[in-house]
């Protein structure tokens, strides 16, 4: 059996009492915390970066993101940050994250850098990936050395591959690459260091990686049969289609690469 048991008045208000100073500790808790979160989240205290900073200099940072970085950390847009790092020299990609309470942590890609692209003057490099970027004003005597690729832009993946493949052709002549042109028709050329000149003609990767295997061969043989160096060897043309146009330094001949003879010009 349910009996409804009067509490004596003392009694209540005791409880309405208790009940209120429980809202009221909770309510002014809930207000210092948030007044100390605020103040915690408030000022970004530093960044964090981490990968890739070859290239990067705390002015060149500074200012480039400093106007990224207006309000609390809550308030900061992590895509303007990404877009501010991003638009640095050198840089390809920037992943961006909080650390909490007051850091922002920022992980750098840099390009990785294979070759100048066209002419110096436009300052335009190209990367392992074939993509093209800028370098600015930076002064860099390393990129001096670097081979340079010629071709439309839109080819720049293709050029880079054929290098790639291309470039330890030439260990053996003591020499490397310093240019690699794809002309509008689709023909390739190289240049290399000791001043050799080769025109590949045209195809695909592998179908130019073997025929200049072979015309390099030939025209070494050509050189040892001249008593001749390979660094004599000044130009190859792959352009022939039943064999090579070669010329050592005080020969010239075509070398066909159907037999072995040799008939001098």
């Amino acid at each position: 059996m349910n009996k409804n048991i009067k509490l004596p008045l003392d009694i209540k208000l005791m409880n309405y009492l208790v009940t209120g100073m429980i809202v009221m500790f909770l309510g002014m808790a809930t207000i210092y915390f948030a007044k100390n979160l605020k103040t915690e989240f408030a000022d970004l205290r530093g960044i964090v970066i981490t990968g890739d900073s070859k290239y990067q200099n705390t002015s060149n940072i500074r200012e480039a993101i400093l106007p990224s970085l207006s309000g609390g950390i809550l308030d900061i847009n992590l895509g303007f940050v990404k877009s501010a790092f991003e638009n640095l020299p050198w840089v390809r990609s920037a992943t961006v994250k909080r650390i909490y309470p007051n850091r922002i942590n920022v992980s750098l890609t840099e390009h990785l850098v294979i070759g100048v692209w066209g002419d110096f003057d436009d300052r335009k490099l190209v990367n392992v990936h074939g993509e093209l970027f800028d370098v600015g004003s930076d002064e860099l005597e390393e990129i001096s050395r670097l081979p340079k690729f010629v071709g439309n832009n839109s080819q720049s993946i293709l050029i880079v591959n054929m290098y790639q493949k291309l470039k330890d052709m030439f260990t053996s002549m003591n020499t490397h690459i310093s240019k690699i042109q794809l002309s509008p028709r689709g023909n390739w050329s190289i240049f290399l260091a000791n001043g050799t000149h080769l025109e590949l003609g045209r195809g695909n990767v592998d179908q130019i990686f073997q025929n200049t295997k072979l015309a390099l061969h030939a025209a070494v043989k050509v050189a040892e049969k001249y008593e001749k160096n390979v660094k004599d060897i000044k130009y190859v043309d792959l352009r022939y289609p039943s064999g090579y146009a070669i010329q050592v330094s005080g020969v010239s001949l075509i070398e066909s690469s159907n037999t072995n003879k040799t008939n001098d010009k």
